[in-house]
């Protein structure tokens, strides 16, 4: 999945399994639930696709005429703009996405930054990284780390 790579959080969970759980999750909250979201999603496929459709005929009237060329060279630009805005689209929301993910599987992440939280003192509430107050989840988590931690084996 080439919208995960090269992300920190993707190397923090601690198996394979948990990685494909977390992504079909991100995946399954993508998906529009309600008729409003639909149309919003519907709105924002024209709106991404259309931009750079017009900026690709804009580019192809420049070029000197080639007949039927031009239009088709236009609608190459415009899907190849459409894949490349969907997927940076895509790629800025997957890091808190996938951070939230983490959360659930168990690893303690701070949401705003991604600063990993495993080992930190029970009695932290803040990120050392950011400041961000954490979640009462992510506290819980620290907790339980840190007092498993304290107890001898």
């Amino acid at each position: 999945m080439p919208y995960v790579e090269g992300l920190p959080e993707w190397s923090m969970f601690p198996d394979d399994d948990s990685r494909r759980t977390a992504i079909e999750q991100v995946e399954r909250g993508m998906m529009p639930r309600s008729i409003k979201d639909v149309v919003f999603f519907i709105a924002v496929v024209i709106v991404l696709f259309f931009v750079p459709w017009l900026v690709a005929d804009f580019l192809a009237s420049l070029l000197p005429p080639i007949g039927a060329w031009n239009k088709r060279l236009t609608w190459v630009l415009a899907i190849l703009g459409y894949t490349v805005l969907v997927y940076l689209a895509i790629r800025r929301d997957m890091p808190k996405a996938l951070r939230g993910q983490l959360i659930k599987a168990g690893v303690p992440i701070c949401l705003k930054c991604g600063y990993d939280l495993r080992g930190l003192p029970a009695d932290r509430v803040r990120c050392p990284e950011c400041g961000r107050a954490f979640d009462e989840e992510v506290v819980q988590l620290i907790r339980t780390a840190a007092s498993s931690a304290d107890s001898p084996l």
